[in-house]
């Protein structure tokens, strides 16, 4: 084999490498770009969950008052009925 040969295949060799490069290259990018719109995907769903939970937060919260409120209102009833009692003796 004379030396041209040798460049020959060489060149051969050197454009097979620079092809698989190129599509590994490539097959990255794809991989990066999915990632980086499956991110966002989740931080779109993210932001949706903070304000689902903000909200359920303030109906616990009102809930959780009203609750309060009726306790209050059923001990006077009580107490009230209670007393009305005694006075009916």
């Amino acid at each position: 084999m004379c030396e041209s040969d040798h460049e020959v295949t060489l060149m051969g060799e050197l454009g097979k490498l620079r092809k698989e490069n190129q599509e590994g290259h490539n097959q990255t990018k794809m991989s990066l770009d999915r990632l980086e719109q499956t991110v966002l995907d989740i931080q779109v769903q993210m932001g949706e969950h903070e304000g689902r939970i903000g909200k359920l937060e303030d109906r616990v919260g009102m809930a959780e008052d009203v609750a309060v409120r009726h306790k209050r209102a059923l001990r006077y009833l009580i107490h009230r009925d209670i007393d009305l009692r005694r006075l009916a003796e």
